[in-house]
């Protein structure tokens, strides 16, 4: 019981970086880090599973956002950094 307490205690308002949210283990992950209090940045190319997380995800105490990205241009991860950067 000591050691969930600190882990959830390590993730409380830390900010997650989610590469792939749009797959099961990348949702699965999302799950489980905004129920220990993270702050949640998402990323897919896929833009309607990002808006459908932010949905599932906007009644918890977290600050969550989707962002879509491409990893392979440069641009594309730029706008992430800087995305996350304005938000968190």
């Amino acid at each position: 019981m000591f050691l969930r307490m600190n882990r959830n205690r390590f993730f409380h308002n830390r900010v997650a970086l989610i590469y792939d949210a749009a797959t099961a283990v990348g949702q699965e992950t999302v799950n489980n880090l905004v129920h220990r209090g993270s702050h949640i940045i998402l990323s897919s190319r896929n833009k309607q599973i990002l808006t459908e997380l932010e949905s599932q995800f906007q009644n918890h105490r977290v600050g969550l956002i989707g962002v879509p990205v491409n990893f392979e241009s440069k641009d594309s991860v730029q706008h992430l950094v800087a995305q996350t950067l304005k938000h968190f």
